[in-house]
């Protein structure tokens, strides 16, 4: 698993899909991290959103989704506010309720 430590966001992303988001960061100091909101039409039509670290699919609503949330939330941004704005609405899609179905 990927360490959860010292989380520093770097880029951030809104995919013109409908809403998915990507967060590239570095954890630990130096390894690269590629968080992934898939929040697609399509994914939402199917209510098959779902969150992705470095391309493996986190469980919804689990203790390890919630030690990633814990994270994020926590992560560095560097007083970027573009990021901090992708970071929170990938945060506020990931605690909706329609996020759980």
């Amino acid at each position: 698993m990927t360490s959860l430590n010292d989380l520093r966001l770097t880029a951030g992303a809104l995919a013109p899909d409908g809403g998915s988001i990507y967060l590239d960061g570095v954890s630990g100091g130096s390894k690269p991290i590629r968080i992934f909101l898939d929040w697609s039409l399509a994914a939402q039509e199917l209510k098959a959103t779902r969150l992705e670290i470095d391309d493996r699919i986190i469980s919804k609503r689990s203790l390890e989704e919630a030690d990633w949330i814990v994270a994020i939330t926590a992560a560095d941004v560097a007083g970027n506010e573009a990021l901090a704005a992708f970071r929170d609405n990938l945060l506020e899609k990931v605690r909706s309720p329609s996020y759980a179905e």
